[in-house]
């Protein structure tokens, strides 16, 4: 039942339509939990450039290395991280965004007052 389950998830992944539970059944043997099986499968589907490389024998052979790597990198209880982005090495980062809201004074804004007030500003562009 086990190795259905983790022939689904892996069909579903891949986008294959493999029918054989004989190789997932000893991974179900050694007692490996679905969200494990989960967490290396989004592990690998995240990582590769290619869902060719992602073949039955490579998951199940190297299951615990790539248990390994998917944990040490977030892939934890069967949900996939969320993306940090890294500056490259001497790239600075750049601060959150800031949200463009109304200013809660109900005051109306003379646009022309600021138009003057931001004459002789260099813009670029």
């Amino acid at each position: 039942m086990m190795a259905s389950k983790m022939l689904d998830a892996y069909n579903k992944a891949t986008g294959r339509n493999n029918q054989n539970t004989g190789t997932f059944s000893s991974l179900a043997m050694q007692n490996v939990s679905l969200e494990d099986f989960q967490d290396v499968l989004n592990y690998m589907v995240a990582t590769f450039s290619s869902i060719e490389y992602i073949t039955v024998k490579s998951l199940v052979g190297r299951f615990e290395e790539h248990l390994d790597s998917a944990n040490e990198r977030g892939f934890i209880g069967g949900v996939i991280p969320e993306k940090k982005v890294k500056p490259k090495p001497g790239q600075k980062q750049e601060p959150p965004m800031a949200k463009n809201e109304v200013p809660s004074g109900g005051e109306p804004v003379d646009m022309q007052s600021v138009k003057d007030m931001l004459k002789g500003y260099k813009t670029n562009g």
